[in-house]
């Protein structure tokens, strides 16, 4: 889900409105500031992470970089949702040494901004299989960036299935049946949608490489992995929102999706964002996986 730019909590902090509120402002008048320690920090977070330590007691990595923008309305839709949204990277700083041709944003929904704004001059690919998201794309992302919106799933083959549509917060629609850490309790509709591969679509298309490759398919992550080896090995680096709980019931375990992501030849190499729920827990995270030099 593309997630708006909200103030930073970190886990186990209270979400009072007015200490909220309070920290905006003080982050607003105080942004913090990144050096060379900032990579290394990340880094031994994300370990901490995947190792299975994070807790309220460990916090959250010192001196982060970002500009934090309170967009009110985004804030008062997540938190009705039972999320809080923390940013902790300034992508375009921190994903300006990549230089893609195309970029593949999939699962686009609204549109992710702050990836597009990273790689200005590279075609965008939009992929997602709600055509609801047509219009917005076009008028957002496609009349300022070159690119195109393909209108499908993506998946580890070719297929067709069903899809749980949430039209009260379209962006919650999967193909898998949430568990309870991230159910809403709201009725869906069941729709039939088409599936296809990355690779597929890559033959298909012929885009040029090399590729920037963002993932955000609710769950459907590592099956969109899975079908994308023949792009993969042109890629230089993949983000994706990647499962820390078990949001989706048969869904992947984090473990599983590092591994698969190991075995295409990537390593993890940063967090750019972290959300939490009214408890403090992460769901997921938005991790960067950077291919691994030969040798390295």
């Amino acid at each position: 889900m593309p997630t708006p730019s909200t103030p930073f909590l970190a886990p186990g902090h209270s979400q009072d409105s007015s200490r909220y509120d309070d920290r905006a402002q003080h982050h607003s008048n105080n942004p913090p500031t990144q050096d060379a320690d900032d990579r290394s920090g990340a880094q031994v977070w994300l370990i901490n992470v995947v190792h299975g330590h994070l807790s309220a007691r460990r916090g959250y990595p010192r001196k982060i970089a970002s500009t934090y923008m309170v967009r009110t309305t985004c804030k008062t839709v997540l938190r009705r949702a039972g999320w809080e949204a923390r940013r902790i990277a300034d992508w375009p700083r921190l994903l300006g040494h990549l230089s893609p041709t195309t970029v593949l944003d999939v699962g686009a929904a609204y549109g992710t901004p702050e990836l597009y704004a990273s790689f200005p001059r590279a075609y965008q690919v939009l992929i997602d299989p709600l055509e609801e998201y047509g219009p917005r794309l076009d008028e957002a992302v496609l009349s300022k960036y070159p690119g195109e919106f393909v209108n499908t799933a993506v998946g580890s083959r070719v297929t067709d299935l069903e899809m749980h549509v949430d039209h009260e917060m379209l962006t919650m629609s999967s193909f898998q049946d949430r568990t309870s850490f991230t159910t809403r309790g709201v009725a869906t509709e069941p729709r039939r949608v088409p599936v296809t591969t990355l690779d597929r679509l890559l033959q298909e298309r012929a885009w040029e490489p090399p590729f920037f490759l963002k993932i955000d398919s609710e769950g459907y992550e590592l099956e969109v992995v899975n079908g994308a080896a023949a792009l993969l090995a042109e890629t230089s680096a993949v983000l994706a929102e990647t499962s820390v709980l078990p949001r989706f019931r048969g869904g992947y375990t984090l473990d599983q999706f590092v591994t698969a992501m190991t075995d295409h030849g990537f390593v993890a190499t940063n967090v750019l964002e972290v959300p939490t729920d009214r408890r403090g827990r992460v769901p997921w995270l938005n991790l960067l996986f950077e291919r691994h030099p030969p040798g390295g």
